[in-house]
């Protein structure tokens, strides 16, 4: 297999630009791929029961791939989709495993392993009462408990350890100094306003909600919040976008018909989709009204961040990110539409997914590419293997914004493999 190494020149806020796709006849593995199947089809059968098949995350943990799967959202496609199945593909015996049939969520995402060396998953949206929030974590014998014992919990979209405790964010922040057997709810005076991720460095650890950023001057700045210790609590810090998104902030423009309420400064917004921790770096995916793009950032001291652009190819998506025997590598998908080409109403493109490898977090190296009826959505590691999960968006009304009616692809939720040789 050839590898091209590929430098990305990175500035502080501006970025180089690149042919619309890295990749040659000789990295297509497409041929060598092994379809494994689609897991959850029996669980979430062909039709708009498929959308919950979108594999929202994968990991490696003790010989099985494990696949998120489910949708919390209250609305169709597949609304609330829970119960939903803890599936594996065990690599022994090159065969899907069932390991729990009703996980009592609708969504399993954002797996973690902790430093107690089990497996957790944080509760998106559990079933139950929402005076209390869940997360889940394999035990040392194989069985899943359910841990409930976050305040407020009807969402816990993410969780990670820090300062010898567990921390778990939604609703405001939810805190553990035993292994989750109670947790203190920090609500940082957010009931109404999601908390989704975590940044966490080797110092310190930021949370981020949906950034509204409001332009002061010639710069825009939004809230967010980074742990104090001696508190044991957070503390608010204003961050302007160039420290966070270099860069972004630059193409911003107001929409034609944006109407301000009275004494309302121009903003834009931008939201962190998956944070991933590689050295001393945090890495991040961004969605904002300008597309989708991804961010490489150290913390040197205090609440400042040093913050690089990762330049992708034109009308590429970062989908996903893995850590794997010291190296990090990263998921791409762009369409495989020819200029100037148009695709019926609901068709779907072919689409081009690329991995690409890292040993620093900022320069990346394209190793191969696949083409297939959708994007892969999420990916992991095992050995020299590759799994990936195939994923799908629905098709919004542009009047109501909901889903259109197209037909959810019956590709999603398969899953393929690639032995690298």
């Amino acid at each position: 297999m050839t590898k091209r190494f590929l430098t990305l020149f990175l500035f502080s806020a501006c970025f180089a630009a690149f042919p619309p796709l890295l990749c040659r006849a000789d990295d297509d593995v497409t041929n060598k791929l092994e379809d494994l199947g689609i897991p959850h089809k029996e669980r979430f059968p062909d039709g708009e029961k498929a959308y919950a098949r979108n594999i929202w995350d994968m990991i490696s943990y003790q010989g099985r791939i494990y696949l998120g799967c489910g949708a919390y959202d209250n609305v169709p496609p597949a609304a609330n989709a829970g119960p939903v199945p803890v599936i594996a593909w065990d690599t022994e015996t090159n065969s899907f495993v069932t390991e729990e049939n009703r996980l009592p969520d609708e969504q399993l995402d954002n797996f973690k392993v902790f430093s107690d060396g089990l497996l957790y998953a944080p509760g998106i949206d559990p079933r139950q009462g929402w005076d209390l929030g869940n997360f889940y974590r394999r035990n040392a014998d194989g069985k899943w408990e359910v841990v409930r014992t976050m305040p407020k919990g009807v969402h816990n979209f993410d969780m990670t350890e820090f300062d010898n405790k567990i921390f778990s964010c939604g609703y405001g922040i939810a805190i553990s100094e035993n292994r989750g057997k109670t947790m203190l709810l920090r609500e940082l005076g957010l009931e109404r306003v999601r908390t989704y991720v975590f940044l966490r460095f080797p110092e310190r650890l930021f949370s981020a909600r949906i950034f509204a950023f409001e332009q002061n001057g010639e710069e825009f700045f939004a809230e967010m919040n980074v742990y104090v210790p001696e508190k044991k609590d957070f503390d608010a810090i204003k961050i302007s976008s160039e420290d966070l998104f270099p860069g972004l902030s630059k193409t911003f423009r107001l929409p034609e018909d944006f109407k301000p309420k009275p004494d309302q400064k121009p903003f834009f917004g931008a939201f962190i989709r998956r944070t991933f921790e590689f050295q001393n770096r945090v890495l991040y995916s961004v969605g904002s009204r300008d597309g989708f793009f991804l961010y490489s950032a150290e913390n040197p001291e205090g609440n400042r961040f040093n913050t690089a652009r990762i330049p992708l190819p034109e009308n590429t998506k970062p989908e996903d990110l893995y850590v794997h025997e010291d190296a990090l590598y990263l998921l791409t998908s762009t369409a495989n539409l020819k200029p100037g080409e148009t695709l019926k109403p609901g068709e779907i493109p072919e689409f081009i997914n690329q991995v690409w490898m890292s040993t620093d977090g900022i320069h990346f190296e394209p190793l191969f590419h696949f083409r297939a009826p959708l994007f892969a959505r999420s990916f992991a590691i095992s050995g020299s293997d590759f799994y990936f999960g195939l994923g799908t968006h629905y098709k919004r009304d542009p009047q109501t914004g909901k889903w259109d009616g197209t037909p959810i692809s019956s590709d999603c939720g398969r899953i393929y493999r690639f032995r690298m040789p």
